[in-house]
């Protein structure tokens, strides 16, 4: 039997973050590292408009505009929209420096913007 609660929380699963959807399927994340889950309303309003990484308000927008964007290249590697996540769920915990994060996109610049609200 399935947790109808799982439904209005965004959760799917043990460990797992509905963040959004691409061609008609579901796009979750593994919630490790920080608060990955996301609002339904934020989902909608994806669905409706989409996020970029610049005009995300909060969190929840930030980790869909990630999503959407899909990989994002930095100095030294590209990296997967699960790998930023999970970096920045670690600099919200303080356990990694926001430097870890790639200034692409102006990605740091919106962690640090997010952080300081």
């Amino acid at each position: 039997m399935v947790d109808k609660s799982l439904y209005n929380s965004g959760k799917c699963g043990i460990g797992l973050t509905i963040v959004g959807f691409k061609n008609f399927q579901t796009v979750v994340t593994k919630t490790s590292g920080g608060d990955g889950s996301l609002s339904l309303s934020s989902i909608e309003n994806f669905l409706k408009t989409g996020f970029k990484i610049p005009e995300a308000r909060n969190f929840q927008e930030l980790y869909v505009a990630i999503i959407q964007k899909g990989t994002i290249p930095g100095t030294q590697k590209f990296y997967t929209p699960g790998e930023l996540i999970e970096a920045i769920g670690l600099v919200r915990k303080g356990r990694v420096d926001i430097n870890t994060i790639t200034r692409t996109e102006g990605l740091r610049d919106k962690v640090l913007e997010l952080l300081q609200q």
